[in-house]
């Protein structure tokens, strides 16, 4: 027998006197609450558009499904079928969902045609971000990471791999067809059953193939993975992998991901100029520093950065190994160039005169410049050749003018912050949520996935902030205030009926408007339907 006495009492199966509301199991400064408010700030009327009213079954109001995949997104909960289990076992999705329980199916399916609308939304919560002060502006730095692809690497192949496969297939069918010559002869074709003769599954493997040789040769790639078209396999810490190159712009007040994009080049050499041009469209503002790492130095960005007076810190590949390694022989930063004579100045002090143009490996036009090294005394630890030659490109004095930028004290101090505002969300995203490959296939869902994370990100960085409070006192995005939940509630048709207007509503009417409210405020009507275009 248990013994009660002295405990206080516990009966799981006792019932409420009283009705309880979902809030109620959710603390008053929770995320949830934070995440549902900003998304209530949120004009979702692109997405409501995308919604036709037609015969059926009411859809789940998007606002809440809205709520429930950031919310998990924030959370590091990716699979469908853990949201559905959260919705019925979870009370922070149970607030959000207002208990309704809509299956894995029907998130996965709104999530994946959610992604062409994420953007707008990307832009809204960066406006929210502004408002609350958690973009600054003051620093912005650039950073590219390569997200795996949902494709094997060994499914990249080239023209001749293609070929060699295709010709394999072709072949196999030459040999069927030998054999059934064989086993049924060939003065009677007609007698040899549709299914034996043709191999549909075989036919379809080379129809496949020959578009991936067709479209690997229209595009002018090396490779193409056959299970993802737009994947690229690119180099990674580990191997090369089949990947992505997310790129993200940060800015240094809260970490919050001010722009994004996805690209299939390896490189980050062609991206700054589009990240740099997205930042300002997202924030209506210029930064005050951008920074990026070596691989976004490139004479272009640089020129780019000038003619917008935009300051910049990006060193070239080569100017930490100048200014802190020890390389063995002198690096041309120790060569002093004479703009007004056109020549450069050893370390040695021996002149080192124009000898003629040579053009790089992209073509671009150099000027090359030798000096004399006849008995010079340091010439073991200038060059090994007989001679010591330097070039210099047509823009070089850009990389001069952000080489002396970073040498400044200011300079330094502010490229000292890029390493740990541009690589906090990838680790945030990529650690802490535990999201190391993308679940989707194609440039347009991997890009729609990846904003999904930046959002996830910055609603993070919302939640650890600020307060639910200061959410709530903003106004709402393009001045649209959406219905609250005690205004959109009071909605039954019991309580629509039971006002002072309705006193005066002829039964037809009542039906009309019964119809109508079905269709308005989603309660269950006789012919109301929404369904998606």
């Amino acid at each position: 027998m248990v013994q009660n006495k002295g405990f206080k009492p516990y009966h799981q199966g006792q019932t409420f006197l009283l009705s309880l509301s979902v809030e109620e199991f959710v603390p008053a400064h929770h995320s949830a609450r934070i995440i549902s408010a900003v998304v209530d700030k949120i004009d979702l009327t692109d997405l409501y558009n995308t919604y036709t009213i037609t015969v059926g079954q009411n859809a789940f109001d998007p606002r809440m499904l809205v709520k429930v995949l950031f919310y998990s997104t924030f959370q590091g909960v990716f699979s469908s079928r853990e949201i559905e289990n959260n919705l019925h076992t979870d009370t922070a999705y149970m607030y959000l969902a207002a208990m309704q329980k809509p299956t894995y199916r029907t998130i996965s399916r709104f999530r994946t045609r959610f992604f062409d609308e994420l953007v707008p939304l990307f832009e809204q919560i960066i406006t929210i971000c502004k408002d609350l002060g958690l973009i600054g502006l003051n620093h912005i730095a650039f950073d590219g990471s390569k997200v795996k692809a949902n494709a094997s690497s060994r499914k990249s192949v080239t023209q001749e791999q293609l070929q060699r496969r295709i010709r394999k297939l072709l072949g196999k069918a030459k040999r069927t067809d030998n054999e059934e010559d064989e086993l049924f002869g060939t003065g009677s074709p007609f007698t040899i059953p549709q299914e034996c003769a043709d191999d549909p599954d075989l036919m379809k493997k080379i129809e496949a193939l020959a578009s991936a040789y067709n479209q690997l040769g229209a595009s002018g790639e090396k490779r193409i993975n056959l299970t993802d078209e737009d994947a690229h396999l690119m180099k990674s810490k580990q191997s090369c992998i089949a990947a992505y190159n997310m790129q993200t712009a940060v800015d240094d007040t809260a970490n919050i991901i001010v722009a994004i994009d996805v690209t299939t080049e390896e490189t980050d050499y062609h991206q700054l100029i589009p990240m740099v041009e997205q930042v300002v469209k997202n924030t209506s503002s210029e930064p005050s520093v951008i920074s990026a790492d070596p691989g976004y130095a490139t004479f272009e960005n640089y020129a780019f950065l000038k003619d917008n007076g935009l300051f910049g810190l990006i060193p070239d590949s080569m100017h930490f190994i100048d200014t802190h390694g020890r390389p063995k022989y002198y690096p041309k930063s120790r060569f002093r160039y004479d703009l007004e004579n056109d020549w450069y100045t050893c370390p040695a002090g021996r002149r080192m005169h124009y000898v003629r143009i040579q053009k790089d490996s992209k073509s671009q036009p150099l000027r090359l410049y030798r000096g004399n090294c006849a008995w010079c005394p340091l010439h073991l630890s200038c060059t090994k050749a007989s001679q010591r030659s330097i070039t210099r490109h047509p823009q070089e004095m850009l990389k001069d003018e952000m080489r002396a930028q970073l040498a400044t004290s200011e300079g330094k101090k502010e490229y000292a912050k890029r390493i740990t505002v541009a690589e906090a969300p990838f680790g945030n995203m990529k650690v802490n949520k535990r999201w190391i490959q993308v679940s989707h296939r194609g440039k347009k869902k991997v890009k729609g996935e990846c904003i999904l994370h930046a959002i996830g990100h910055n609603l993070g960085v919302i939640c650890k902030r600020v307060t639910i409070d200061q959410v709530q006192n903003l106004g709402s995005i393009n001045g649209l205030r959406p219905l609250s939940r005690q205004s959109a509630n009071e909605g039954s048709f019991s309580s629509f009926l039971s006002s002072e207007q309705s006193a005066l509503v002829s039964p037809c009417e009542a039906y009309h408007q019964y119809e109508w409210w079905g269709i308005r405020c989603g309660e269950p009507g006789w012919i109301a339907g929404v369904t998606c275009s």
